[in-house]
């Protein structure tokens, strides 16, 4: 089988083809209903996208990373983040932001 580009899960310590990671998509258990982007950044032939996807209402921060051939992904990598409270030791220095 040929890989048409790769994909890393480095929290996971996984790495997948492409048309594996179809198929693991739609058999994903916590059934992703939609996300949104919050920014891409890039030039040439890597870019970045920060974004959140939402499983079964629960929002995932993630960045992904994208190396590109041709205009063809040929390989990415991903990270995921819980949401979490921030400290209230630090909060007379930072300012909250809206999800």
């Amino acid at each position: 089988m040929m890989m048409l580009f790769v994909i890393i899960l480095n929290q996971a310590s996984e790495f997948l083809g492409a048309l594996i990671y179809q198929a693991l998509r739609g058999h994903h258990p916590g059934k992703p209903s939609g996300f949104r982007v919050k920014r891409i950044l890039g030039k040439g032939d890597t870019w970045i996208t920060e974004y959140m996807i939402n499983y079964q209402e629960k929002p995932v921060y993630t960045v992904s990373i994208m190396e590109f051939r041709e205009d063809k992904i040929i390989h990415e990598t991903q990270y995921f983040a819980d949401p979490f409270e921030a400290p209230a030791w630090r909060s007379q220095w930072v300012e909250p932001i809206d999800g």
